[in-house]
């Protein structure tokens, strides 16, 4: 098992226009270090086996450089990561590593990520290539900063040099100009070798997490279209993933109109009728249909369709009140930003259930999709679902759930994912009964810098 570190982030591949723009600006090619830059380097001295042109093979000191990551680097540090995240050895590593994550951590986090550079001595043929990599960046909840470890890896002929922990420590001197509070990491829970990396480096708060998925093809086979969910059984909240911040909104659509309901959605999907086009938009000929729900002796009508710009704040609010400290995961990563991002980038895969004729929101499913190159095969992933307490209950997850389902099925998604904290049982029955299974362990662990901020390290 190759000893990497990385974290649950995941971006979808297509963007708006505009903000494909913006980071091709932000992207532009860095000057090369010079000043304060140079001083941010540090060299590690180590051996390697050099192959001379007689064939024969030589031990040679080498130089390891630690320096700040720039455009230059980012095909050696992309192709570093596919060697190493692969699908046989870390299957939901494997999934979300692609070309989208390295641009964004490099343009909104450049001063938290790292490479390793090895230098080869004067009688080598070899020439200078990176070796290892990290990227980092800053989460903001409720005025605390948690620097945020997202991808660790280093070369195999180049592991147990040292070379991770020289990152760590570069990392973590950069948090600090910034005054971070708490830091943050994970990797998958039988990935010993990151787990004692981690906890080395003082991380050593730890929390479970695990990854659910469900075959698509798979599911419609067995019938699995339809939730086996009654209306009084527990309402999941849970997470996925954290989403990059990004700087604004501008350009972001505002759907106004267009509405759809669980029901019409999967009984004209199994009639070959959806009006779900084959880019997430829905048509105007779909009217809303409304659900009718009893928990206890209180009935309740909800209708299920897109979300609005009007609609952030209300589904901000809704996360804040689900994702407590209670669930560190979920809790550090819920933020405005987070919504913000998702709307922007992934407008139609963000649903809402409402009701009072749309004007309050009660529910909200946040998703998005993977697409990985070389491979023809299509992620969907359920990034956050959450019903507010009060409305927990009457099943509105199960229906926001086969929505976004059958948006998936029209952008021929293979694969669905979710995850959840380890502890989060009730999360974890509600997907296990729409079918999702292949549980895959995961950890964070954490370390509080400040002693006010330890309840988000629980």
């Amino acid at each position: 098992m190759v000893p990497t570190i990385q974290t649950a982030i995941v971006k979808k591949t297509r963007s708006p226009p505009d903000t494909r723009k913006r980071r091709r600006d932000a992207a532009a090619s860095p000057p090369e270090p010079t000043g304060d830059s140079v001083s941010r380097r540090t060299r590690l001295r180590t051996r390697s086996e050099v192959k001379r042109g007689n064939g024969n093979v030589e031990e040679e000191i080498v130089e390891i450089v630690v320096r700040p990551m720039g455009l230059r680097d980012v095909a050696a540090v992309f192709n570093l990561g596919n060697s190493l995240f692969t699908s046989k050895t870390v299957p939901n590593l494997y999934r979300m590593w692609e070309e989208h994550t390295l641009i964004e951590c490099l343009t909104a986090f450049r001063d938290l990520c790292r490479v390793a550079e090895m230098q080869p001595g004067p009688k080598s043929s070899e020439k200078a290539k990176v070796v290892g990599f990290l990227l980092g960046s800053v989460i903001m909840k409720d005025a605390i900063k948690i620097g945020y470890v997202d991808w660790v890896g280093v070369h195999p002929s180049y592991q147990r040099r040292g070379i991770a922990t020289r990152l760590f420590q570069e990392f973590r001197k950069a948090v600090e100009v910034q005054g971070i509070s708490i830091q943050v990491a994970d990797t998958q829970a039988d990935n010993l070798p990151a787990v004692c990396f981690l906890k080395k480096m003082g991380l050593e708060s730890e929390t479970g997490h695990v990854y659910l998925s469900l075959n698509m093809n798979q599911s419609l086979e067995d019938g699995n279209g339809e939730s086996q969910m009654t209306a009084d059984e527990e309402e999941p909240n849970s997470h996925s993933r954290r989403s990059k911040p990004l700087a604004n909104v501008h350009g972001a659509k505002v759907l106004t109109t267009k509405r759809y309901s669980s029901d019409r959605v999967a009984s004209e999907a199994h009639k070959g009728q959806s009006h779900i086009k084959p880019d997430g938009e829905i048509s105007m000929k779909f009217s809303r249909v409304s659900h009718e729900a009893h928990a206890g002796k209180k009935k309740i009508t909800f209708h299920i369709r897109p979300m609005w710009l009007d609609d952030l704040y209300q589904v901000y609010s809704i996360g804040e009140r689900v994702f407590t400290v209670n669930n560190p995961n979920l809790y550090r990563f819920w933020d405005e930003n987070e919504v913000l991002a998702m709307f922007q980038s992934d407008e139609e895969y963000c649903l809402v259930a409402t009701i009072d004729d749309d004007e309050k929101v009660v529910g909200f499913c946040l998703g998005t999709t993977i697409e990985k190159s070389h491979n023809a095969w299509k992620y969907g992933y359920l990034t956050w679902i959450g019903v507010a307490p009060e409305f927990q209950g009457y099943g509105i997850a199960g229906k926001m759930f086969h929505c976004f389902r059958e948006i998936m099925v029209r952008e021929r998604a293979r694969i669905l994912i979710i995850d959840t904290e380890a502890s989060n049982a009730k999360a974890i029955a509600f997907f296990e009964k729409l079918g999702f299974g292949h549980p895959e362990e995961h950890v964070y662990l954490s370390c509080s810098v400040s002693p006010n901020t330890s309840k988000l390290t629980a």
